[in-house]
Parts: structure tokens; sequence; C-alpha cells
């Protein structure tokens, strides 16, 4: 059976919102392993203006500290950083990518419509931070299907199941990841909501930064939308999102493990 590892790769403190962490997950079976999203790199808090940019680094409030990257919480959980193979990106965004760099022989699984849109210039993205150029691995939509929703199964050595799960909208290919677990399954939903509150409340102070962020403000509600029906209608999926942070303590807790 797949080990889920959570990693706390980083914190921000946006405007209005309080501070939010930056939720990974490393997935662990038969000595294979595999990232879900990157959080900050060490180059990011090596050269911090020179990566992330003075304006995002003020506004985002972001606290740099190398205890806080992938690489030092898997070394200091007895891994081998080379052993990470693999990096399931929800989305390209600076927050969840800065570490990919810090695990160059992994290849990155990510939706084709989110490369397209990192392409093809969207300057929302720092596309430096794909500069080391590692082996992509595109998923495009497929007849798969997944509690109703449409499913791209991931190319992994695992034998446990992971999809891809498109819930465009903050960005255009932004993609959560399902993790079988027996009959139970675990939703990584990287931004589609950034706090839990906001799966109660459209009145969330939350709501108005996620609308503001997003690239199609109308099809992020939609995939809210279907978030908010899955998790009424089915028991046995638990649902995490990238910031909250409640999964962690920020001043004290790095990792856990379920």
């Amino acid at each position: 059976m797949i080990n889920i590892h959570h990693l706390n790769c980083g914190i921000l403190s946006p405007p209005g919102v309080g501070s939010v962490a930056c939720h990974c997950l490393l997935l662990e079976e038969d000595g294979h392993l595999a990232l879900v999203d990157a959080g900050f790199g060490l180059r990011d808090i090596q050269s911090p203006l020179k990566r992330i940019g003075q304006d995002k680094i003020d506004f985002y409030n972001i606290r740099f500290d190398a205890r806080h990257t992938a690489v030092h919480q898997i070394e200091d959980m007895g891994f081998v950083p080379a052993y990470v193979r693999d990096c399931i990106i929800t989305h390209l965004d600076f927050d969840h990518i800065g570490g990919l760099d810090d695990f160059p022989y992994s290849t990155v699984h990510v939706a084709a419509e989110e490369y397209a849109s990192f392409a093809s210039g969207n300057p929302r993205y720092l596309h430096h931070q794909l500069g080391h150029r590692p082996k992509l691995e595109l998923y495009e939509k497929g007849a798969c299907k997944w509690f109703g929703m449409e499913a791209r199964k991931l190319k992994l050595p695992f034998s446990t199941t992971v999809y891809l799960i498109p819930l465009f909208g903050h960005t255009k290919g932004h993609c959560g990841v399902a993790i079988q677990q027996n009959e139970n399954w675990i939703l990584h939903v990287g931004d589609a909501f950034y706090l839990e509150a906001e799966l109660f409340s459209e009145a969330q102070k939350i709501a108005e930064v996620a609308s503001k962020s997003a690239d199609d403000d109308h099809q992020r509600k939609l995939s809210l939308k279907h978030l908010m029906d899955l998790l009424a209608s089915n028991k046995h999926i638990k649902m995490l999102s990238y910031h909250e942070p409640s999964f962690f303590n920020l001043e004290a807790e790095l990792s856990f493990k379920l």
C-alpha cells in the first residue's frame, strides 16, 4: 500500500488572509518516490529577489526557510532525494514549482493545457523555474472517469492508481491529484480552493482573493461546485488543499504521515 507523507514546503501571508501553508505530498511505494507539487526550492531561498521578485515577496509576505524545502525534508525523513523520479504538478504557479530543480532527474507530470498556457508566455508564471529543462509528461483529455469527473491516469511506477483530475479555472490547466487508498481516496485539490472555508461560504474573504487570481473565474466556480457536490455525496474521499494551514502547526511542524 502506498504511504503518503505530508510536507509543508513554504509559508505565505497574503494580505487579509493570514499565514497559509504550501502543502505538498511525498508518495512512497516499494522504494519508488513521487512528489505532488514542489513548493519553494533551495534556489528560491538562496536568491529570492532573482528567483521570485520583490513584488511577489512583498505581496505574499513569503517566509523563506531552507528547512521547508522538500529536498531537506525528504533527507530528514531518511530518504534519498535522487530517488524522487516523478513530480506531479497541480499547476505551474511559482509557489508550486520552485523546488523542481532540486530534483533534476525527475519527470514532471502536468496537464497538457497547463503547460500550453505556461509556454504561451502567460505572465502569471515565472518561466525560468523550468529553466533546468526537466523531462515532461503531458496529459491530454481522455475518456476515463473518476466519480463522474474526467480523470487522466498518471504514468507512475506504482501499483496504486493516481489520477490528474481537471479542476480548471484557477489556471487554464489546473488539476487535482487523486490517490487511491483501498476503498478510500485522497484528493489534493491544489488551489481549486485555498481554504476549506470556501466549501461552506462564498462570503469568505479568501473567495475574493481566489476570484482575483483566477485565469477563468467562471470555470473556477464551476470546479469548486463540483468539489462541493463530490464532498457531499461521497464519504470515501478526503480533500486537502495546497494552502489550508490547519493541517500543520506553521510555527513548529514541517511534515507528518497519516
